[in-house]
């Protein structure tokens, strides 16, 4: 079993310290900060800290870790199969499969992570809150409901970050809800040859589509915060910056990730994972 971290709060000491680390926030809560004056010349300070750390920037670069696997073992499936060498063909096969699954699933993970952090930020009404447990209204749209109350969207990029969201959200459950059902073998296009579902539909090109989502997603809505949140937007101004370099790394290796035109409606390429059951 794991062990549960001790929640219980605890004074801090001039030996040890508190670490900061990247995506840490800090904040002196309310009565804080105590100052006792004694008999001798130097004042008592008792000083609380309250952290918090934003996971979704470490999801997003699971999710690029994963998809640089990924793009690897596929080149090997390719080689394989141009090369008829079986053996290779199955390891290969599974190994995209493998780098893929995890990629779309830290994507979907980090929409997550974030979406937790801006609902932090802004308020929603009881009303809201209650109608979507009453209506059980489906996770992506509860999202995109959220991001759309805190960030400048437009009509237009609502519609496509609302498709886009059910569309990794899909294969994110298919990943985490996997079917046992026996089904008709699905066709690989590139190979030419049929197998189970999940090898065509969990593999590069789709786990690329899905961390593209993410990603752009994440990264543009960071730098259209809703100027009357001021908290929201101190939010936005310190999560930027951790996201930005993973933009550069993204586009390093693939090319832009989405248009810089200044037109305010991109919230990301029409990138959508293929293939279903």
């Amino acid at each position: 079993m794991t062990k549960e971290p001790d929640e219980s709060p605890q004074p801090l000491s001039n030996k040890g310290g508190v670490f900061i680390s990247r995506g840490m926030r800090v904040q002196i809560p309310a009565g804080g900060l105590k100052i006792s004056l004694g008999s001798d010349t130097e004042p008592g300070i008792n000083l609380t800290l309250h952290v918090s750390l934003d996971i979704h920037p470490y999801w997003l670069e699971i999710a690029l870790s994963h998809l640089e696997h990924a793009s690897a073992a596929h080149e090997e499936v390719l080689n394989a199969w141009k090369n008829n060498d079986e053996q290779q063909k199955g390891q290969a096969l599974e190994t995209d499969f493998v780098a893929s699954l995890q990629s779309i699933v830290a994507s979907a993970i980090a929409i997550d992570a974030f979406y937790a952090a801006v609902k932090r930020q802004i308020t929603i009404s009881a009303k809201t809150l209650t109608a979507w447990k009453t209506q059980r209204t489906a996770r992506y749209r509860q999202i995109a409901e959220v991001f759309r109350s805190a960030f400048l969207v437009g009509p237009k990029s609502a519609a496509q970050m609302r498709s886009h969201l059910k569309e990794l959200f899909k294969w994110r459950d298919r990943s985490v809800h996997p079917s046992s059902n026996f089904d008709q073998p699905l066709l690989y296009p590139e190979l030419n040859v049929a197998t189970e579902w999940r090898f065509v539909s969990f593999n590069y090109s789709n786990a690329k589509a899905a961390a593209s989502v993410a990603l752009s997603l994440i990264a543009q809505l960071l730098s259209r915060p809703r100027p009357n949140s001021a908290e929201l937007v101190r939010y936005c101004e310190g999560a930027l910056p951790l996201v930005l370099p993973l933009v550069e790394r993204w586009e390093l290796q693939y090319g832009e990730l989405y248009p810089r035109d200044g037109a305010g409606e991109t919230i990301s390429k029409d990138s959508r994972p293929e293939g279903a059951a």
